[in-house]
């Protein structure tokens, strides 16, 4: 989805699950937002994205939601800082 500022907002099931090069950045993203849990990444065998995503020099935003379920507290708590952060980056078009 195209923004009026020029970002965008793109969205997979899971980065790095079948193609590791979607993990690249070369589709321009500067920001990777994961909502899964730990243990789902493990079971899909990319407990590791977060690091890859900062190798590849996007920014990481680890905020998982129980799955099947809807963001709680502990997401809301968790998803303060990286807001300011996702938000500049779409306004600045990234």
């Amino acid at each position: 989805m195209r923004l009026k500022s020029g970002g965008e907002i793109g969205m997979t099931i899971c980065p790095g699950k079948h193609e590791v090069g979607a993990l690249s950045g070369k589709w321009g993203a500067s920001s990777v937002v994961i909502l899964m849990e730990l243990e789902e990444l493990t079971r899909l065998k990319v407990k590791t994205i977060g690091a890859a995503v900062q190798r590849a020099g996007m920014d990481w935003h680890f905020l998982p939601i129980k799955d099947v379920s809807v963001p709680d507290q502990h997401f809301e708590d968790l998803s303060t800082s990286s807001d300011h952060a996702l938000r500049c980056a779409l306004m600045d078009g990234k």
